[in-house]
């Protein structure tokens, strides 16, 4: 196995770096290039490929501002009405992803989940602990 090392942080270390809020123009661009690596994944043929853990802490900014998505530990070849197991990431993962039903449209909600985070500062995992704390789903 070959593991590309990417000299940069993760977009939760960025955000517990910096004091206040992110300029806006830079979480523009990082969405801009997640949207496109998530357009190359759902787009793959005949299978499109669900990446169902987006967060920050799997989004890596290179020094040149590069994004790459990282930990695909749990992406899955989308097969339409099949349940899947539960995975995921408390209050970034959507509704269908805690009970094994992913598509596209699930990454799309937790890229918007973790736009949010960035813009606002505010956690959704501390979120989402507050309203259902029984799921099994890793941090």
């Amino acid at each position: 196995m070959i593991i590309e090392f990417i000299n940069g942080k993760n977009l939760e270390e960025v955000l517990d770096e910096h004091e206040g809020f992110l300029p806006e123009k830079d979480i523009v661009e990082w969405a801009l290039q997640i949207c496109d690596a998530l357009i190359y994944l759902h787009s793959q043929k005949p299978t499109p490929i669900i990446f169902r853990d987006m967060k920050l802490g799997n989004v890596m900014v290179d020094q040149n501002g590069q994004v790459r998505l990282v930990d695909l530990g749990i992406v899955e070849a989308y097969h339409a009405g099949r349940e899947q197991k539960a995975v995921g990431t408390v209050g970034y993962s959507p509704p269908e992803q805690y009970v094994g039903y992913t598509d596209a449209r699930s990454d799309i909600y937790a890229l918007g989940v973790t736009l949010h985070h960035l813009l606002t500062r505010r956690d959704p995992r501390q979120e989402q602990k507050r309203k259902d704390d029984h799921f099994t789903f890793h941090d």
